[in-house]
């Protein structure tokens, strides 16, 4: 039940004297975020009365109150002046809280609205000043001369008859209330020949007080009538079988909302105060008044369980009495997997006393916005009084697959403790029993991958106390042991797990081995990591995800321990992982270590691996990708690097390794090692979509290829080109990386000319990039390889100065020579298939051209008078206009010009232009 206060149609309405009245402006953001800097003003008979009210900033609503007399003309003014106000609208609301009028964006004219005040307030301010287990104390501000009134009665909810029962009292003390039950009190002024409007106020009366000593277990699913529930607008109390601890039925479930209004802080921040005194709108609690009156000791003891959704700071948890908090809050540690802890808190301060204890919760979400919710789950509440104090912070660490180490601290004086364990949910009485004399004690002998409950109780010689548990823990698996996820056998995992498990032999110098039975996960999402030794700083052996299932992995560390961490998102669970565990001696051949590809050619691989037994005999078996781990020798090799030769070119291969340590021990084989070899001379080299399909989308893939033998030059001739023009582009080097010289960036629909290497290694890279959009059928590229021409290209070719019938052109010589040739034909004709033009000079003026043409070059060089080298270009150049030219823009004679255009002309008259001006 909501225990929350509340006035109905009292909106303030305060008289200050015969026809006078409040009315209110409600101002409205639909967003809720605020007016955003918009303004606006009220008046009163042309006076103002509100001047540049907004609502501030992250607000929705507001309401302000103004005076008007009887009959008076109430305008607005919209003021606007700032953002966003399509997201405003306000109304007027009359003395009642009526809605008289609204406007948006508007202004309210004069003779529209007329006040009207009621001859007869209502009572305002009604305020709850104190509840008890039979009713409530309630107070009001009554108008100047108001000295009679009328109440009424009902359970909360019920629709009053509106006959009321006169009372000259303020403050009104309400009897014969039920305990523990919430009621709605309805007040209206009688002003004698008339009533004024009814106004009315919640309150929930306390549960019966509690005479300690005593339990709370809900065993029989009902509170009883000394508890009681409390919750707000995003939270909520109950009673739920879910909530209850260990063997019980019942308990206490407290919960956040089903939404995150109103909540202030982080899910690793909220602060307390934050989760206390901001956040009250996401607070429950379960209340109990404790008559400890006749008492001289008083201890609270209950089994606790917390929760969170999103973060453990958006799940808290106190305990207070009398509204002071005893001890720190309490934040869960896992989303999901805490235990059931039985708490302790000694409330002796409040002996011979009644007061109030409250076990509350503040927290932002329930289950049902996301699992497992922000919650607090409360059983077994215990307020007793013992002679013999219980001990307190009952732990349990260093927990193996055999033993445990628990821990307690003393109650009082005592140095004796009972103690108590069995399998989780055994009866006391039944478990393995013990007596000891100091704090901690380390269990042994139990069973791996079981879970626990351990009790301690303090001996005080003539009395004993409670018995403190039980604590909860689980052996680690052991060899032999079947591993889950949280889901279990058939279950899936949960959301937000972080999981770490380390597994160690049960006989020093074995090795754990995981086998996995079973595996899928969230690919790409939630991954499994597992390290080579006893925790995660050790050697990290691979993560993994996704529906492939894992190879066998044998830990090599000298613990012979293997931990692994499972980490799941917030979404879209999986069946998990089935692992089985095993365990047997060390080999006494071990396994190399960090096996390396190091360099893969289009035919050859570079591996190296460190030799763990001093050996130096291996075999190594290479093979396509996805094989598996060999079932027969390999290929036997005594040297460390070693290269493979004989490989296909553009292939998947994996690589293992094995050492030989003697004729009849060889170790396990260490792999796979995954490679693919580069495209090689002869290759056709596609795109990721290959031979027929498009590419994909954020591709970013670099691509080098070497000729087969030294000294030869790659060529890419390309046989097909598309990429979505802009966008997508494929930029070839001249050398083995992107260091090398830029040969082109290509992009459209034009295929490429054929582009060879001139780099010394004879290599060429190419890097393809692109978007996240648009696909195309991408590139087709024959890799072709032929020895380096004994006549080199020139380099550089560039065109300096253009004319309108001249160009200037120079490039770099690579063989000393003195002799080339040239061509100058249109724009897009092609490499030249006859000879050029001689010349003898560097640079070169080519004259006789044409005004305003769009022209292309090539250079080749003639060396030792006959050999010419393959062609450099084209590098394309236009000549300028000159006089007696007609000159169009980028549409032509026929077309239009395009958008987003910026062009800059300059026309340059030649000397024959200037004579031929000149006066004779």
């Amino acid at each position: 039940m909501k225990d929350i206060t509340y006035a109905l149609a009292v909106f303030f309405c305060t008289l200050i004297s015969f026809g006078q009245c409040d009315y209110s402006l409600k101002m409205i953001d639909s967003y809720g975020d605020g007016w955003n800097g918009n303004t606006m003003n009220v008046s009163v008979n042309g006076a103002l009365v509100l001047t540049g009210v907004t609502i501030p900033a992250g607000g929705s609503e507001l309401i302000l109150p103004f005076a008007v007399t009887d009959g008076a003309d109430v305008t607005t003014e919209w003021l606007g002046g700032g953002g966003f106000a399509y997201e405003t609208s306000y109304e007027i609301l009359d003395s009642t809280g009526t809605f008289v009028l609204s406007g948006a964006e508007s202004s309210i004219t004069t003779g529209t609205i007329t006040a009207s005040c009621p001859s007869c307030v209502a009572p305002t301010a009604l305020t709850v000043d104190s509840t008890t287990d039979v009713g409530a104390t309630i107070s009001w501000t009554a108008e100047a001369g108001d000295a009679a009134w009328q109440y009424e009665l009902v359970l909360t909810g019920e629709t009053p008859t509106e006959t009321g029962t006169d009372t000259t009292d303020n403050p009104l003390t309400i009897t014969g209330c039920y305990a523990n039950t919430g009621y709605d009190l309805y007040i209206r002024t009688d002003c004698g020949d008339t009533e004024s409007t009814w106004g009315m106020v919640s309150f929930t009366t306390l549960p019966v007080p509690f005479t300690m000593p005593g339990c709370f277990d809900f065993e029989t699913g009902a509170l009883g009538a000394n508890a009681g529930l409390s919750s707000d607008i995003y939270s909520d109390a109950s009673l739920d079988a879910g909530a209850a601890a260990f063997a019980s039925d019942f308990g206490i479930l407290l919960t956040g909302g089903d939404s995150g209004t109103g909540w202030t802080g982080g899910s690793s921040d909220t602060t307390e105060t934050e989760a206390w005194v901001d956040n009250v709108t996401h607070q429950s609690a379960v209340s109990i008044t404790v008559d400890a009156t006749a008492e001289t000791v008083v201890v609270l003891t209950f089994d606790l369980k917390q929760t969170y959704s999103y973060g453990a700071k958006y799940s808290n948890f106190r305990v207070t009495a009398n509204g002071t908090q005893i001890g720190g809050t309490l934040n869960p540690t896992t989303a999901g997997a805490d235990s059931f802890v039985n708490q302790y808190y000694d409330l002796s301060a409040y002996a011979g006393t009644s007061f109030n204890l409250k076990l509350e919760h503040s927290g932002k979400y329930n289950a049902a916005y996301s699992a497992p919710g922000d919650q607090s789950l409360i059983d077994n509440i215990c307020i007793t009084a013992p002679s013999c104090t219980q001990p307190s912070a009952a732990t349990a660490t260093a927990v193996t697959a055999s033993s445990a180490d628990m821990s307690w601290t003393l109650g009082a004086t005592e140095t004796t403790w009972n103690i108590e364990y069995g399998p989780a949910g055994f009866t006391q009485g039944t478990g393995t029993t013990g007596t000891v004399t100091t704090t901690a004690y380390n269990l042994t002998g139990l069973d791996s991958n079981t879970t626990y409950h351990f009790y301690v109780q303090a001996d005080c010689g003539d009395s004993t106390s409670n018995w403190v548990g039980p604590v909860e823990f689980t052996t680690s698996p052991g060899c032999g042991d079947t591993l889950y996820d949280s889901g279990g056998a058939t279950g899936d995992y949960a959301s937000n797990e972080l999981t770490t498990v380390t597994i160690y032999p049960d006989t020093t110098g074995d090795l754990v081995t995981f086998t996995f039975l079973s595996f899928e996960t969230e690919a790409n999402w939630d991954f499994l990591t597992v390290y080579d030794g006893p925790d995660v700083s050790a050697t990290e052996v691979g993560v993994y995800d996704g529906a492939t299932v894992p190879d066998a992995i044998t830990s090599s560390h000298p613990t012979g321990a293997l931990t692994f961490v499972f980490d799941s998102d917030g979404s879209a669970n999986r069946s998990g992982y089935e692992i089985l565990i095993s365990c047997s001696p060390a080999p006494s051949c071990l396994q190399v270590s960090d096996l390396v590809v190091s360099t893969a050619t289009g035919s050859t691989a570079d591996i190296s691996w460190t030799a763990n037994n001093g050996e130096t005999a291996w075999e190594y078996v290479i093979q396509a990708q996805g094989t598996g781990e060999p079932t027969t020798a390999g290929i036997a090799i005594t040297t460390n690097p070693f290269t493979i030769t004989g490989l296909n070119s553009a292939t998947d291969y994996e690589v293992f390794v094995r050492a030989i340590c003697d004729a009849t021990d060889s170790s396990p084989w260490r792999g796979p090692v995954n490679f693919t070899t580069s495209p090689a001379c002869g290759d056709t080299l596609y795109d990721s979509g290959g031979a027929t399909g498009d590419y994909a989308s954020n591709e970013l893939t670099t691509v080098t290829v070497y000729p087969d033998n030294a000294g030869d030059l790659v060529t890419f001739t390309f046989l097909s080109f598309e990429t979505e023009a802009n966008w997508d582009f494929l930029t070839v080097y001249d050398g083995p990386d992107v260091s090398a010289t830029e040969v082109g960036v290509y992009d459209g629909a034009t295929v490429p000319d054929a582009i060879t290497s001139s780099h010394p290694t004879g290599a060429l890279t190419f890097v393809f990039d692109s978007d996240g959009s648009a696909n195309r059928s991408g590139y087709e590229i024959l890799i072709s390889c032929s020895p380096a021409p004994s006549c080199l290209q020139v380099s550089d070719l560039v065109v300096s100065t253009a004319t309108g019938s001249t160009a200037d052109i120079s490039w770099t010589a690579n063989n000393g020579e003195t002799a080339w040739e040239y061509v100058i034909q249109a724009q897009g004709t092609g490499e030249p298939t006859t000879a050029g033009i001689a010349i003898t000079t560097n640079p070169f003026t080519i004259t006789g051209l044409n005004s305003a043409t769009d022209y292309e070059v090539f250079v080749r060089a003639i060396c030792d008078g006959t050999e010419p080298s393959d062609w450099r270009g084209p590098v394309a150049f236009a000549t300028s206009y000159l006089c007696g030219d007609t000159m169009y823009d980028s549409g032509g004679a026929t077309g239009n010009y395009a958008s987003n255009e910026f062009t800059t002309v300059t026309i340059t008259l030649i000397m024959q232009e200037i004579l031929s001006r000149l006066p004779s």
